[in-house]
């Protein structure tokens, strides 16, 4: 894996670069039906959403059909401003992938109310992949994708995650749906964290893991599971709750294990599907 650090400014208040995190629809929106398709041709499927919360993680797990292939493509939150996400560029939902991870590791900094920084890893699986990081501007510009330079008529014409943020939004002005669950549990959890240390409590982390590697989960992974007559949104997210418990299954394991485990049950399940 090639590593190349990154950092990308935003002026907005730091919450609203998490909210892109603990909303995966957004990509199915922003970056592919509303304008230019910014990432692979998959993203532009809804699919179903699910979210989970496990000590100071909160998930997001978009699940896609893509023809014969289950998606699976995991969102991280980590309290109180750690966060990674799958491919933007490596999956698109055709090619069998049974352990693939994150594409970026970033830490989401406030400067002030209205300015955020974000300092990153930018996780290439192969020397040459074709990400945006080549570009002239360099990856001090960059932010998997989104180069940060653009003239107003292009940010006009093909909006990313910058446009129309504003500098800190007014949230009784939000409408939130099902499908922002992952925002509501963020605010809750943090409001929490910030209740709790203000009356003497230590913050919530990841310390148990301490002497060990401390799990991620965001990534990607491609089953072969065909469609059947049934509700497919059911079936996706059976598949994705079964998916998530495996991954939490492997904490505390090296990472030799944990790819060897994890592939080993997606193999299970694959097969499962197939002897119907």
């Amino acid at each position: 894996m090639e590593m190349v650090p990154y950092k990308a400014p935003f002026g907005c208040n730091w919450l609203q670069v998490l909210d892109a995190i603990v909303d995966p629809i957004h990509t199915s929106f922003l970056h592919s039906n509303m304008g230019r398709q910014q990432f692979s041709e998959g993203f532009g499927e809804v699919g179903q959403i699910d979210f989970f919360e496990r000590d100071c993680w909160i998930l997001g797990c978009n699940t896609r059909r893509v023809g014969d292939n289950v998606w699976f493509r995991i969102n991280e939150f980590v309290l109180p401003n750690f966060t990674q996400a799958g491919a933007a560029f490596r999956a698109d939902g055709t090619k069998q992938i049974y352990y693939g991870r994150s594409s970026f590791t970033r830490w989401v900094v406030p400067i002030d109310d209205e300015t955020t920084i974000c300092y990153a890893w930018a996780n290439f699986g192969e020397r040459g992949d074709p990400q945006s990081y080549n570009t002239p501007e360099g990856p001090e510009l960059i932010e998997q994708g989104e180069v940060f330079d653009r003239t107003y008529e292009q940010r006009q014409r093909f909006p990313a995650d910058r446009e129309g943020m504003g500098p800190i939004n007014i949230h009784k002005n939000e409408h939130l749906v099902q499908s922002d669950q992952g925002i509501a549990m963020m605010r809750n959890r943090l409001r929490e964290q910030i209740r709790n240390v203000g009356n003497g409590g230590q913050p919530l982390t990841a310390s148990k893991f301490s002497g060990m590697p401390i799990p991620t989960y965001g990534g990607d992974s491609v089953l072969t599971i065909p469609k059947n007559d049934s509700n497919d949104s059911n079936l996706l997210s059976k598949l994705a709750h079964e998916f998530v418990d495996i991954q939490f299954q492997v904490d505390g394991k090296s990472e030799q294990e944990r790819i060897e485990i994890v592939t080993a049950k997606l193999k299970e399940i694959q097969s499962r599907y197939h002897s119907r």
